[in-house]
């Protein structure tokens, strides 16, 4: 009868034994599935990261500096003891600081998908546009140089740059 018992009881055990192997199983797929999807989650993320969101940055940054950089030369259009060369070197860097905003902005708006971040964009721009107007007129306003377009030219730096910067 012992042997009986003892033959049980390894049936016992090893049904235990199998029972924990298939268990232990069953959570170690389960941990490598969440893993994975995990895994593939943050690599989607961190791919539209570099994709997406820090080549916007990049260019939202060159606007910015552009913007910035076009403000200065308009101004120096300003300046009371421009000699011709200084007059030509602000305009063309007017130009090309005009330019540079007009390219990253064209690439920002293909990358631009979501409803509130076009509308944000769109009224950016307006702006834009309207800025880059008051630019062109000062550039006339310098190449023109007559006592006439000289008052024409600090009103537009008093009046029209302090609100288009706005």
């Amino acid at each position: 009868g012992s042997e009986m018992c003892i033959r049980d009881r390894n049936k016992s055990f090893k049904f235990k034994l199998i029972l924990l192997c298939v268990f232990l199983s069953i959570v170690s797929i389960s941990i490598s599935t969440v893993s994975y999807f995990g895994i593939s989650k943050l690599s989607d993320e961190s791919h539209e990261f570099s994709r997406d969101i820090i080549p916007r940055s990049i260019l939202l940054n060159e606007m910015d500096v552009s913007y910035q950089k076009t403000r200065i030369a308009v101004r120096t259009l300003g300046l009371e003891n421009n000699t011709a060369s200084e007059n030509e070197a602000a305009i063309n860097s007017t130009l090309e600081m005009i330019a540079k905003y007009d390219n990253a902005a064209k690439k920002l708006k293909s990358k631009v998908h979501d409803e509130k971040e076009k509308e944000i964009f769109n009224n950016l721009e307006k702006e834009w546009i309207n800025f880059k107007a008051v630019g062109a007129r000062a550039i006339e306003l310098a190449k023109d140089g007559s006592v006439k377009a000289r008052k024409e030219l600090l009103k537009i730096f008093h009046v029209h740059c302090p609100e288009a910067a706005e």
